[in-house]
């Protein structure tokens, strides 16, 4: 599960101690800065999902740093509450504001105050995350759908049972069922033998995941049987459990009805010889 991480930053070490326990329910990983440059060079090295900086800090004060955080692509909608036990009056609060901070807290400040702040700022980041998340998945489920129609090979995957779930357009076309009426057929009974056994039987052995070549022989929509070469491997979801198989079957009618003519080619040469 992936862990947010929040940067604190303070030059006083007992500050960063505190403000650390503070936040010590989120379960987040907390990752202290005792000046400006400490900070940017933890942005550098990490994805934050918020910021809680100190305004008052020698060599680089709060708003320089939030304004350099601000200037960066990467980080220029990164969440940042000010703190200060020093400026609380309208003019700060607004320059606070001004240089990009989310918020602006002053000290001493109430600790479930400042928690149920964070708290939003950090469901923001997830929702965020979340949202990315399953715009990539989805890009990368359009990705090898377009790879997995293209293939020139019949691709057909099973469940657990045999049933097919999902087949390309070059199995329809050999074998001359349309997408509908493959989705939810016993794969059985596409093979002139009880090839689904077989497949069952190999891909389920401990250290097989992936299926040897072997000739069966499938049947057509018409009836015609043909030859076909099959392959094919198990495919887990991302827990690692086995949810089906995936068979690779090429027609190999052509290069059997190619070894057959030169059988009998060399046949004829011996009977003339003969």
């Amino acid at each position: 599960m992936r862990k947010q991480k929040i940067l604190i930053v303070d030059d006083i070490d007992a500050n960063l101690i505190s403000l650390e326990k503070v936040l010590l329910e989120l379960q987040a990983t907390i990752i202290r800065a005792r000046s400006g440059n400490e900070a940017l060079i933890a942005i550098l090295n990490h994805d934050f999902a918020m910021a809680i900086v100190d305004v008052q800090m020698p060599e680089m004060d709060g708003y320089e740093l939030v304004e350099l955080i601000r200037s960066e692509a990467r980080t220029k909608d990164l969440p940042v509450i000010f703190l200060s036990a020093v400026y609380s009056d309208e003019y700060h609060v607004f320059k606070g504001y001004e240089s990009g901070a989310v918020d602006f807290v002053t000290k001493p400040y109430n600790p479930y105050y400042l928690l149920s702040k964070v708290k939003v700022f950090l469901d923001i980041d997830q929702q965020k995350f979340n949202l990315i998340e399953t715009i990539e998945l989805e890009k990368s489920r359009n990705y090898l759908e377009s790879i997995f129609r293209s293939i020139n090979d019949s691709l057909i995957v099973l469940d657990l049972d045999g049933n097919i779930t999902k087949v390309n357009e070059t199995a329809c076309f050999v074998l001359g069922f349309s997408e509908d009426e493959l989705i939810g057929m016993s794969v059985r009974n596409l093979f002139e033998e009880d090839f689904l056994s077989v497949w069952i039987e190999n891909l389920g052995a401990s250290d097989n995941t992936t299926f040897p070549k072997t000739e069966a022989r499938m049947k057509k929509k018409s009836g015609k049987s043909f030859p076909v070469l099959a392959s094919g491997s198990l495919f887990r979801n991302i827990e690692g459990e086995i949810m089906g198989s995936l068979m690779v079957l090429i027609d190999i009618s052509d290069r059997i009805a190619h070894e057959e003519a030169i059988l009998a080619a060399k046949k004829e040469l011996r009977n003339r010889a003969g």
